[in-house]
């Protein structure tokens, strides 16, 4: 049973991974249009090269981040899924302990959500300053764009903070880092994470509607651009400060709102959602890839909004 669970999880991840790379997603790397140096193949290869340590119980949280990073360099010899790794250990890790306090029967995840919650506080209330040092020396290595010495304290060098210490220090600059402090309150506030929390019926509404391709394409879509509406992407902060980030911002904004995009009606809110096509993403796609503009952080959100909505949503379609 628990290999099978095991599996299921992987298989969530690894869905959500790499439907990063299926959909267009305006301004980061994906099958139709490569970028930044990167193709989509190279956050394939990744992918399955970080699966197997990220899902190894005897790693530590901090092993597993540091032996992910790695591993990912070994395939794709540059930084493809730093945010991601950061973003998903603590899950994984909360995930499996669920996993390993229902060892007898199958697990449930959506009705296990409130025990998950807690694991994933224990994950990182509980991590040790070893635990920091492997992230320092994981950070160090994939040398995200921007990269403060006041982040994460200064990755340079060695420390002896626990990890939500040293990520209150960059949690300003740094959304991701915010997450850890925060016990993922942005995530879990998202809307479909609280449908999935108060586990009514749109739920299984939601998951018919996206049954099919373009549904899903949506789907992804419409996830990517919340974080990048909602919240200034943090990646773009870092490497080209927060007035562009503003502009980004802005720019999605307008984006979703242009009139030229088809109207579609919304019996939700009684409203006219406009829905861009993919000429029209695609163009602004080629637009913020012209001047060196990859909203990462909002990528890398959608990623793991996306791994719980597959672990939490079995029924989930997928390509």
């Amino acid at each position: 049973m628990i290999d099978d669970e095991l599996i299921y999880l992987k298989k969530a991840f690894f869905k959500a991974g790499s439907l990063d790379v299926k959909v267009i997603k305006p301004g980061n790397v994906f099958m139709q249009s490569p970028g930044h140096g990167m193709l989509a193949k190279q956050f394939i290869e990744s992918l399955e090269a970080i699966i197997p340590l990220l899902f190894d119980s005897h790693y530590t949280l901090g092993q597993k981040i540091e032996y992910s990073v790695n591993a990912s360099f070994e395939v794709a010899k540059c930084n493809t899924n730093l945010g991601i790794i950061l973003l998903c250990a603590p899950i994984i890790e909360a995930l499996l302990k669920v996993q390993r306090n229902n060892v007898k029967s199958e697990v449930n995840y959506a009705s296990n959500f409130e025990s998950f919650l807690i694991n994933l506080r224990r994950t990182l209330k509980n991590s040790s300053v070893e635990d920091t040092q492997a992230v320092f020396r994981a950070i160090k290595k994939a040398n995200p764009g921007g990269l403060g010495e006041n982040e994460f304290a200064d990755v340079r060098f060695e420390t002896d903070r626990h990890l939500l210490e040293a990520m209150k220090l960059g949690a300003k600059k740094d959304f991701i880092a915010k997450q850890y402090i925060t016990f993922y309150e942005d995530i879990f506030n998202q809307e479909i994470i609280l449908s999935i929390r108060k586990n009514n019926l749109n739920k299984e509404k939601l998951i018919r509607g996206i049954s099919c391709k373009n549904d899903l394409d949506k789907f992804v879509q419409k996830i990517y651009f919340n974080w990048l509406i909602m919240f200034l992407d943090s990646h773009i902060s870092r490497k080209f400060g927060e007035n562009l980030a503003k502009a980004v911002n802005n720019e999605a904004r307008n984006f979703l709102l242009d009139k030229k995009f088809r109207e579609v009606d919304s019996k939700i809110k009684n409203v006219n959602i406009r829905e861009p096509s993919e000429k029209q993403l695609l163009y602004w796609d080629y637009s913020l890839k012209m001047r060196k503009i990859n909203p990462g952080t909002s990528a890398d959100l959608t990623v793991c909004t996306l791994f719980l909505a597959y672990v939490f949503m079995p029924d989930l379609g997928y390509f």
